[in-house]
C-alpha cells in the first residue's frame, strides 16, 4: 500500500515544523562509531561497509500527542533505504523521520512505498539529505535462503551488531516469511538479513516466541524476492 497522510490541522502543522527544525539542527551533531566485522564470518561488501542505519520516527497524532519510535534499516542505493513496513507506517499521524549511519551522520528520510499485509511487511524510504558517497557495488540482492543456510543480521538499534544463525523455515507462516534461529529484540525490525555471500535476502520484521524458553526469541524476516521492483521504483 502507498503511504497517505491524514488531513493536517494548524496545530499539527506547527508541531511538524518544530520537529523538522529540531532534526535539522541535530543533523550536524555526529558521534564516532567504529566499524565492526562479523566475528569469524566472511561477508561480502554490503555487511563490511555497515549499511545499517538507526531510524527514528517523531510523529504527531490526531489527538495532538507526540509519538516516538526507533528501528533499523539498510541503505541499498544512493537515494534509498529499506526497512520494515510497520516502522514507516504513518496512518493517522504526521511524521518526521531521520536515520543515523555508521559514521554518526544524521539525515532526513521519507517513506516512498509501504507494503503491509498479512503476508509482507516491507518499506522503502528516500534519503533526503544524505551526503555520503555511495558505492554502487555495495548492495547485492539474493534469493530466499534454504533450510539450514547460515545467515546474519546487521542491526543498528538498540545497538550496532551482527547476529548469525541458521534458517529454520525458508517460507514460514505467513507466506514469504523467513524464520531465523537467532536472538532478536525490539528495535531490530528493519535490519538487513544477509546470506553467506553478503547478499541482502530479507528484512527483519517480527519475533517468534519459543515455548519453554522465555529468554530466547527467534526472528522472522520478510523476503525481498518478488518485491524489489515495487520498493525500488
Amino acid at each position: 500500500m502507498k503511504v497517505e497522510n491524514a488531513p493536517w490541522s494548524l496545530g499539527c502543522l506547527a508541531g511538524l515544523i518544530v520537529l523538522l527544525l529540531g532534526l535539522i539542527v541535530n543533523a550536524g551533531c555526529a558521534h564516532h562509531a567504529s566499524k565492526l566485522d562479523p566475528p569469524g564470518y566472511s561477508f561480502g561488501p554490503v555487511a563490511r561497509y555497515n549499511a545499517a542505519v538507526q531510524i527514528t520516527a517523531r510523529c504527531i497524532g490526531m489527538d495532538g500527542e507526540t509519538y516516538v519510535w526507533n528501528g533499523s534499516g539498510v541503505i541499498v542505493s544512493k537515494d534509498r533505504l529499506l526497512t520494515a513496513g510497520h516502522i514507516a507506517e504513518t496512518e493517522g499521524m504526521i511524521c518526521a523521520f531521520t536515520a543515523e549511519d555508521i559514521k554518526g551522520q544524521t539525515f532526513l528520510i521519507r517513506p516512498i512505498a509501504v507494503l503491509s499485509s498479512n503476508d509482507i511487511d516491507l518499506a522503502s524510504m528516500g534519503l533526503i539529505s544524505y551526503t555520503e558517497e555511495f558505492n554502487a557495488e555495495r548492495t547485492r540482492f539474493g534469493s530466499v535462503p534454504l533450510l539450514g543456510d547460515k545467515v546474519c543480521v546487521a542491526t543498528a538499534y538498540p545497538r550496532r551488531e551482527y547476529k548469525c544463525g541458521d534458517v529454520m523455515m525458508p517460507k514460514a507462516d505467513p507466506p514469504g516469511d523467513i524464520r531465523i534461529d537467532l536472538v532478536v529484540e525490539p528495535g531490530n525490525s528493519g535490519s538487513g538479513l544477509y546470506n553467506a555471500n553478503g547478499e541482502l535476502v530479507g528484512i527483519m520484521v517480527h519475533t517468534y516466541p519459543n515455548r519453554g524458553n522465555k529468554q530466547y526469541i527467534s526472528g522472522g524476516a520478510s523476503s525481498l524476492e518478488g518485491h524489489l521492483k515495487e520498493l525500488m521504483r
